[in-house]
């Protein structure tokens, strides 16, 4: 990969919220060598950080890597795109909904608090069925999943996935659960930020150039 979290080589990935905390080493977090290993990387990008990142929360990143200059690091954010029908592929825009709409979150990923602020942004209620990462539904999950939903008083309602967890809720046993309840999953686009696009483009370039030279 192109991209490896914590590790050395061409980039290294930073979720945001967790570069503002403490950073430990394996098995005490999630650091696989020592923090100052970044000074090794060509490129760091940070991830999941806000729409409208101010400057001074850039430079509170920046003041982690002291030994980067700023065209080294890069910003990146989530874009949430058209909701899809799980069943029938059909569209739907999040922004069309109203805010009185109570959404029944499944997720099953390492961090949904992303999508989870976002949505809780535009909706007075959501309900979260939370698991955890790689996590394999079965019947007796959706099943409570499902219960929750029909005893839901609300008008307006959905069941929201991620485009991952989607995939989980195909198996023959679940689908029979869910067939007859509106299901969307909601597909993410990574976006850079600014400027950031050409500094991160133009290292992909040099990196792509280098190596085809090597060969």
């Amino acid at each position: 990969m192109l991209f490896s979290t914590e590790q050395s080589g061409l980039g290294l990935l930073f979720e945001y919220h967790k570069l503002l905390r403490p950073q430990f080493l394996m098995p005490a977090g999630n650091l696989r060598e020592y923090f100052s290993s970044y000074r090794r990387s060509d490129l760091i990008l940070v991830t999941k950080a806000p729409d409208s990142i101010s400057e001074k929360q850039q430079q509170i990143c920046r003041s982690h890597f002291p030994a980067k200059s700023s065209n080294e690091l890069c910003f990146s954010g989530l874009s949430y795109q058209q909701l899809i029908s799980l069943f029938d592929q059909q569209t739907m825009d999040l922004n069309e909904l109203g805010t009185d709409t109570t959404l029944h979150l499944l997720t099953g990923i390492a961090n949904p608090k992303p999508m989870q602020m976002m949505l809780k942004e535009k909706f007075k209620k959501v309900q979260h069925h939370e698991y955890p990462d790689h996590y394999d539904f079965n019947t007796k999950d959706i099943g409570k999943l499902v219960a929750s939903y029909k005893k839901d008083p609300s008008e307006r309602k959905l069941i929201i996935t991620t485009e991952k967890d989607a995939q989980r809720l195909l198996d023959d046993a679940l689908k029979a659960l869910l067939l007859d309840l509106p299901v969307y999953y909601l597909p993410i686009k990574i976006v850079l930020q600014g400027k950031d696009q050409h500094s991160f483009d133009s290292k992909i370039l040099e990196y792509v150039s280098s190596t085809t030279r090597n060969r």
